[in-house]
Parts: C-alpha cells; sequence; structure tokens
C-alpha cells in the first residue's frame, strides 16, 4: 500500500488548493490563494478573523518561560521565526520588543517599567504626565506635568539691558539651568571678571538668562540667592536683592539697608575695579 503524502482540499472551481496538510504535518490554508479564513463568521475581511461572544477569543500557550507574538511587516528585519517586533508574556508580566529586544514590560502590577529596554517616554508637544487622579487644593490650574529641560546658557555683565556692551573678559562667565513646568531653577557663576570698557553710572545687568520671565509678577521675582564674592561694593548698604524684572531674561542688583523705603540699583561702578573679581547667584523664577 502506498503512502499517503500530500491532502488537497482544492477549491469549488478546483483551481486552487485551499487546504493543504503536508509530510511535516504543516496546515496550510488558503497558500496558493489570496482568500481569508473566518472562525465564527462566514464573511471574513482579513486573513485571519475570529468572532464570537466570549471575552477571550484566542489564546496563545507555550511551555516555555515566555511566549512571543512575533509582528513583522515588507520593512521589518528578522524572520517571522525570530522577528525583530512583538508583544509576549513572561510569567504575569505584557512585554514589548522592538529592534530585536525587550524595550518595555507592564508588570503584574501595572507599572510601567523600562529598565531592561533602556528607553526614555517621548511626549507629544502639550502632553505629559496627568496627575488629576490625586486630590488637589482649591486654585489649582493644571495637574498636567508636560515640560522638563535642562542645558546651559551664557551669562553676562552688560551696561545695558539688551546686552549689547559687555564686560570684556572673563575667566569663567557660565550658567546652568533645569526647567519643569512653568518654573526655571539656574546657577551662574562668574569669575575673573574685566569690566573696565563698561560705563560705570550705568545700571549693572546680568543677562543672558534661558528664558523670558513671567511678565506679571508685581515688583520683580526675588527668588535669587547671591554670593558676590570680591566683586562688588555696596558701601552703605547692608542687602543686596538680586531680581530678575517682569517680562525679561535678565537681571538687576537692588541694594537695601534698614530705615529706606525706596531700594538703590547697583551701577557697574559698585564692581570692584581689577580682575580676578568673582560672584554666583543661583535663583528660581516663574515663566508665562
Amino acid at each position: 500500500m502506498s503512502t499517503l503524502k500530500t491532502i488537497n482540499l482544492k477549491h469549488p472551481d478546483g483551481t486552487a488548493n485551499t487546504i493543504q496538510m503536508n509530510t511535516s504535518s504543516d496546515l496550510i490554508i488558503n497558500g496558493a490563494g489570496s482568500g481569508n479564513v473566518g472562525v465564527g463568521t462566514n464573511s471574513p475581511t482579513v486573513p485571519l478573523q475570529v468572532n464570537g461572544s466570549g471575552i477571550y477569543l484566542a489564546g496563545i500557550e507555550s511551555s516555555t518561560a515566555y511566549a512571543f507574538m512575533g509582528l513583522k511587516d515588507s520593512n521589518s528585519s528578522g524572520t517571522i521565526a525570530d522577528p525583530q517586533v512583538g508583544v509576549g508574556v513572561q510569567t504575569n508580566d505584557l512585554l514589548f520588543r522592538a529592534g530585536g529586544a525587550e524595550r518595555a514590560r507592564i508588570d503584574s502590577s501595572g507599572h510601567l517599567d523600562l529598565t531592561n529596554g533602556g528607553g526614555n517616554i517621548k511626549m507629544a508637544n502639550g502632553a505629559g504626565i496627568d496627575f488629576s487622579a490625586t486630590s488637589n487644593i482649591t486654585g489649582t490650574s493644571s495637574e498636567l506635568l508636560d515640560d522638563y529641560e535642562e542645558g546651559t546658557f551664557t551669562p553676562h555683565i552688560s551696561d545695558d539691558s539688551g546686552g549689547s556692551t559687555t564686560a570684556q573678559a572673563y575667566g569663567y562667565n557660565d550658567g546652568w539651568y533645569t526647567k519643569i513646568g512653568k518654573l526655571v531653577y539656574f546657577h551662574i557663576d562668574l569669575r575673573n571678571i574685566n569690566s573696565s570698557n563698561l560705563t560705570g553710572t550705568n545700571t549693572l545687568y546680568i543677562t543672558g538668562l534661558p528664558f523670558t520671565s513671567l511678565t506679571t509678577s508685581v515688583g520683580g521675582q526675588l527668588a535669587v540667592s547671591m554670593v558676590p564674592g570680591n566683586a562688588l561694593s555696596w558701601s552703605g548698604y547692608t542687602q543686596l536683592f538680586p531680581t530678575i524684572v517682569n517680562g525679561t531674561d535678565y537681571l538687576i542688583i537692588r541694594m537695601s539697608s534698614s530705615g529706606t523705603t525706596s531700594p538703590a540699583t547697583m551701577l557697574i561702578s559698585n564692581i570692584n575695579g581689577g580682575t580676578n573679581r568673582d560672584m554666583w547667584l543661583s535663583g528660581t523664577y516663574r515663566i508665562d
């Protein structure tokens, strides 16, 4: 008796082998045709369509520690047996695979875990992390954390608010900032200042802040601390108030003492003569 090699079930019109089973026990459906396979439906509209009334309509189970379903388009590298992209499960965690490696998982407690993938969370402009599920106080206007940024900027000593004329030399004039939402944290390091080219009777400006300050703050923003080092003199005054002027990217230094009602503004002439004059400032300000 001869051995059966292949089982073929042809389309009713006889033009194609609609269902085949070969000698490797592979079941091939529509291998030579362009039809769709439907389970629970007589009119499938995609290559495999499963219809049913239950909650769980399909299942994949593996006898190994992982179970993955691969995804591949015409431009994907890898093979369908070892795909670069897929979704899967390990124990009770949901895994996401991209570029041939795990990139993210949602663990069994519902936490999003990126430690294996090493990637970042990218948000569209204006989108962010919504904390509205937590309780808030009266007056809350937003619970969306929609911006974080850090970087550097170049501060200058200037005798005009536009910063068109700046000190002719520095050893260092460095600035660092972190922006979280509408709050900007900054630090300024000015060393070996040589301002001999500036006009002594003009206001002393420190220009170049990374963002323009809030335009509606009354009297300027005072959340600035300062170490004047040996750069400044303020004879007759006991207190210094570095102030970020409303709607600008610069600050001025106001001087006051006990009993004064109107603080004075520091001038270029308050910078001590010579070189090797240093000062440091750190602060926080709001933006629009």
